[in-house]
């Protein structure tokens, strides 16, 4: 069936315009004067919606991106509040470590307890050059970044 596009937006019920802009946003070749066939119109309407369908599939996948920064966003810790939350319990941890050599040489070699501070101080040297090690690893680096 052929028609020209005034007819058709007359069978159709829409007005001229709209149908004549479907068919412009669809890039169908047509004529204001010849008739058309009802592919292309059914052509201009499958085009248009399609690209409504691609326009709501972006706009659904904005949101979807907007609301999952907005998630990380409440999961992100601040740096301030992690640093704070470290040295209320890490950095005293560390300096009990630190520590230990002094504390311990006595109980753990009476009778020699310099060679047993040396031993710990040791230990405590590789236990931390371990850590910093692990952390050089894993990609963080002397801020804790």
């Amino acid at each position: 069936m052929n028609a020209t596009v005034w007819r058709w937006s007359i069978r159709l019920g829409l007005k001229y315009e709209i149908l004549k802009r479907k068919m412009i946003r669809a890039r169908v070749d047509w004529d204001p004067y010849k008739k058309v066939p009802a592919k292309d119109i059914l052509r201009a309407f499958e085009k248009t919606r399609k690209q409504a369908a691609q326009a709501r599939l972006a706009a659904a996948q904005a949101d979807l991106a907007e609301w999952k920064l907005e998630q990380f966003r409440r999961n992100v810790t601040p740096r301030a509040d992690v640093e704070k939350a470290f040295n209320a319990t890490l950095r005293p941890l560390r300096e009990r470590i630190l520590a230990l050599p002094a504390e311990m040489a006595e109980k753990c070699n009476a009778s020699n307890p310099a060679q047993a501070r040396q031993a710990l101080a040791d230990w405590v040297e590789g236990f931390l050059r371990t850590i910093r090690e692990e952390d050089v690893r894993l990609g963080f680096d002397r801020e804790g970044r």
